[in-house]
């Protein structure tokens, strides 16, 4: 007769932001059946009802939010799951939320485990450390070497790949958020330019191998390009306008 409230559970705050937009390539219409602002718009408010930790803003222009979550694991949960159910949009490089706590700019701090091998472990720690990582634990498990590190949530985006090829596809990496700590400072990170198509049409095999050695690809042999699309990752810092269409 006389119910008492639970107490509230606290949600944790966004700590990290993506664009979302729609799709305006050359491409448009090709990947998905919801491809309107009005489509996405009404999905990503539809999200919102059962995913308590997501925030959703509009953005500056017609066409475009700003979708914060609990790391980029989160945002790329719903990525996935909107795109097999139809939807097509773009999306932005994810963008860490800072705060300002009793007059200090902080930053989200994670806790990330790396296993590898033995061999590796000392590549994998420079790595780590060069992206402000502090190791704080280190086990030895037979030929396998366990880490864990504190590291700032922006020194993670775009790690894990680079971990995987350091080990040789070895590694076995999560993280998970810790707290908000003093912002660590600048992050040296390698600047690379664009490999770009001038040509629009389809990619053959013998025009890609042809340019392996100029960087890295993010297509395949047979995928359908358009002119100024950025097809790979150049070696060095410029850009590098390439044929991928010739046969």
């Amino acid at each position: 007769e006389n119910p008492e409230a639970l107490p509230p559970i606290d949600v944790d705050e966004p700590t990290m932001s993506m664009l979302f937009a729609i799709n305006d390539s050359p491409f448009f219409g090709r990947d998905g059946k919801f491809v309107t602002s009005r489509h996405i718009h009404d999905r990503l408010m539809k999200e919102l009802d059962k995913n308590l930790a997501l925030h959703v803003e509009k953005g500056e222009e017609e066409g475009k939010w700003i979708v914060s979550g609990r790391g980029v694991l989160h945002l790329s949960v719903l990525i996935e799951t909107m795109r097999r159910e139809g939807y097509e949009l773009q999306v932005g490089q994810p963008q860490v939320i800072f705060k300002t706590i009793n007059g200090v700019k902080c930053e989200p701090v994670e806790e990330l485990t790396v296993n590898v091998p033995e061999a590796y472990s000392s590549k994998i720690i420079d790595m780590i450390t060069r992206r402000k990582g502090e190791l704080s634990v280190m086990d030895n498990t037979g030929e396998r070497v366990n880490m864990l590190f504190n590291m700032p949530s922006r020194g993670i985006i775009g790690l894990r790949t680079n971990v995987l090829t350091a080990s040789a596809g070895e590694a076995i990496m999560a993280h998970r958020f810790k707290e908000y700590q003093p912002y660590k400072g600048e992050i040296e990170r390698r600047t690379n330019g664009s490999i770009i198509t001038l040509e629009a049409g389809t990619a053959f095999a013998y025009a890609i191998d042809k340019l392996q050695d100029r960087g890295r690809f993010f297509i395949s042999p047979q995928d359908e390009v358009y002119a100024g699309q950025v097809v790979g990752e150049h070696l060095h810092e410029n850009d590098l306008p390439v044929n991928v269409t010739k046969s």
